[in-house]
């Protein structure tokens, strides 16, 4: 394989004679690793994903175009400045402190966080927090790898209202179809015994005219439940508000 040198040249004069010192350095690995760097922060660049890099303190050594697209905020307004001007205010104080415990303690932290943006805007990010240590074992920087999830969790909590309405829908299906059988237990009853009462008038078919109207207003408003469980035949028709 070729190689890269790096080299020099130096002009002496010794004993009458001029001569020419030349030294070559092998940086083949250097530019190989120079390489690698290129294209690691050409990948972190163009990551969708928002990335924040900070030093051991914790303060913001960089951050990716990503994260400028969707904090708002510039790489300038940010470098050298903390994480917590990302705080939203939704969280306990000790959730931060349980994070970095765990990352000052050389270990990987995830979770969900809330975060405000430049303009006020509140988003839901899956965050991942690594140290990176150095060569002596020290901990030198904090990288945070942060997914917004905003739109994930309002789906996710539609769905779930989804489920609760359809869980509802299918209780109420169920309790208004029996009390429909008992209704019509009871409006049956009502017509015999108006039936045996044939022509009499008092207080007694009075009463059973009113238990009759009870019941059909009852029998409406089932009708409603069963709709609203979508067991029922959808109709138009004008509702009385009050």
């Amino acid at each position: 394989d070729a190689a890269v040198m790096q080299s020099t040249g130096v002009r002496l004069s010794m004993n009458e004679k001029n001569l020419l010192l030349g030294i070559a350095i092998d940086i083949t690995a250097r530019k190989v690793a120079e390489e690698e760097q290129r294209l690691l922060s050409g990948i972190v660049a163009q990551a969708h994903e928002s990335v924040i890099v900070t030093n051991g303190e914790g303060l913001i050594t960089y951050v990716n175009p990503a994260f400028e697209s969707l904090s708002g905020y510039d790489a300038q307004e940010v470098l050298g400045q903390s994480p917590r001007i990302l705080k939203s205010g939704t969280h306990d104080q000790s959730l931060y402190g349980a994070l970095w415990k765990t990352i000052s303690g050389g270990q990987q932290w995830q979770g969900r966080l809330t975060s405000r943006c430049k303009d006020g805007r509140l988003i839901t990010e899956d965050i991942t927090i690594s140290p990176v240590r150095g060569e002596t074992g020290i901990i030198q920087a904090f990288v945070a790898i942060k997914r917004d999830v905003t739109n994930q969790v309002r789906i996710e909590h539609e769905l779930r209202q989804q489920e609760k309405m359809n869980a509802i829908g299918s209780l109420a299906g169920g309790v208004a179809h029996d009390f429909n059988n008992i209704l019509g237990a009871i409006m049956a009853h009502v017509d015999l015994a108006k039936y045996a009462l044939g022509d009499e008038r008092g207080a007694v078919r009075e009463g059973l005219v009113a238990i009759s109207e009870a019941s059909e207003r009852a029998r409406d408003l089932v009708r409603q439940i069963l709709l609203f469980s979508r067991r029922g035949e959808k109709t138009v028709e004008a509702v009385a508000l009050n």
